[in-house]
């Protein structure tokens, strides 16, 4: 079994972009570079197979589907004129949710991630802070509520 088609650009932001609609089909033009411009539905827009699959088995599409809802009736209410200033939190929400399905930012937070857990975990591992580690974990678990009753303190 393939992976499962995921949008990282929400088909009702792409529906603002509609070029054709023919029933529940919403058509937009694609611009690439180096190649002519064509039309086409926006379910072959801004996706790719896999794109939020991960080790966790977290079901990210799921997640972000029920907040999508929201975000998709304030961008209609925003095409037509219509805010409040409640509606400035859920902006933000989405914006920034927008920036973090990008490709890019999404490969640059896992390297991040997995360098600073090699650093840890190499720092960790040095025989020269094994011993600085180990008073360390010590002093914290004698500050435990456990820790104490058992000492008698």
């Amino acid at each position: 079994m393939g992976k499962q088609r995921q949008h990282f650009l929400p088909q009702f932001l792409l529906k603002g972009f509609t070029s054709t609609v023919n029933g529940n089909q919403h058509f937009v033009t694609v611009f690439r570079k180096d190649q002519e411009p064509f039309e086409t539905n926006i379910i072959n827009v801004g996706v790719e197979a896999g794109f939020y699959d991960g080790p966790s088995g977290f079901d990210l599409e799921t997640a972000l589907s029920s907040q999508e809802s929201d975000w998709a009736t304030l961008v209609e209410n925003l095409r037509h004129g219509l805010m409040e200033d409640s509606d400035k939190e859920l902006i933000v929400d989405f914006v920034c949710n927008l920036v973090v399905r990008t490709k890019h930012c999404r490969e640059s937070l896992a390297e991040v991630v997995e360098g600073f857990l090699s650093t840890a975990i190499n720092s960790m591992t040095d025989p020269g802070n094994r011993s600085a580690l180990e008073n360390y974990l010590l002093e914290q678990a004698l500050k435990l509520p456990e820790m104490q009753s058992l000492l008698g303190h």
